[in-house]
């Protein structure tokens, strides 16, 4: 999970979890392209967050509790679920930060941060950045 972590993931610091807030300057960073981008899910162990994959994940997810509701639910992981959705939902909705009716004026960012960090998260100010179509 990046950007301001929160309270409710088990990934949080403050529900006793290991991560803190990171990548919070994605797309208004130095080198950035002006659009907030913090959020969202990263990748792998890494520290990039590739949209493709990530739109996998959270389908397989809306799948799995559209399809196994009651087995989420005695679980007691369905409000877990419904709002990782949000969350990553949200995120997506400030990927597409040029929406309009004609499709070749629309934009998505599709990738975010760099894959070459080797550091801690948490101290990084990641960017997005324009790349030729």
């Amino acid at each position: 999970m990046s950007g301001d972590i929160p309270a409710w993931s088990r990934a949080s610091q403050a529900a006793g979890g290991w991560r803190n807030k990171s990548h919070m300057l994605d797309g208004t960073g130095p080198g950035g392209i002006g659009v907030d981008l913090s959020g969202g899910w990263y990748d792998a162990g890494d520290h990039l967050k590739l949209h493709l994959p990530l739109g996998v994940s959270a389908s397989l997810l809306s799948y799995s509790v559209l399809t196994w509701e009651a087995a989420y639910r005695a679980a007691g992981q369905w409000d877990v679920a419904v709002r990782n959705l949000d969350w990553i939902s949200s995120y997506y909705l400030k990927c597409h930060y040029q929406a309009s009716d004609n499709p070749s004026a629309n934009a998505f960012v599709a990738q975010a941060s760099r894959g070459s960090l080797r550091t801690a998260r948490e101290p990084q100010r990641g960017t997005a950045r324009r790349s030729p179509a």
